[in-house]
């Protein structure tokens, strides 16, 4: 079960030939603390995002950095006060189709008091437009069975 969990949380975004029939494209969660942030991309906020064709154009029309800045924004809101021990990890663009993409901004947590064990991150999608989309929360049960 673990490793299901662990392949699901690591699953990339959906990714299409051809645009999607409803407005759901696909979805990226992030488990962190204790918590599943679940990020839904929609076709609608896809279709508003500039569009971006690398054979035509060599750069994007939203840099990495503004990505960096905009998925910062999003983190102090859904985790107040972990923003100031996040680290970059990796900005990474995501075909999604045709000529829409996003930014993946990964950050990695590094606590004040220290850490051991595997790295916690945390990665948010970044439209083209700068905008992050809110994510569904769920507490996951920490009970034992």
């Amino acid at each position: 079960m673990k490793i299901l969990i662990i392949i699901f949380l690591l699953a990339p975004l959906l990714c299409f030939a051809a645009p999607p029939q409803g407005d759901f494209v696909g979805s990226r969660t992030c488990s962190f603390e204790g918590t599943f942030y679940i990020f839904n991309l929609t076709k609608t906020a896809l279709e508003k995002s500039p569009k971006w064709n690398p054979d035509k154009s060599e750069f994007p029309s939203m840099s990495p950095k503004q990505a960096q800045v905009s998925a910062l924004k999003q983190i102090t809101k859904l985790l107040p006060g972990y923003q100031q021990h996040m680290h970059i990890y990796t900005i990474t663009l995501e075909a999604l189709y045709d000529t829409v993409w996003v930014y993946l901004v990964t950050y990695d947590y590094f606590p004040p008091n220290g850490s051991t064990g595997p790295p916690r991150r945390f990665t948010v999608p970044v439209y083209f437009d700068g905008s992050t989309i809110t994510p569904e929360i769920r507490v996951v049960n920490q009970s034992s069975s």
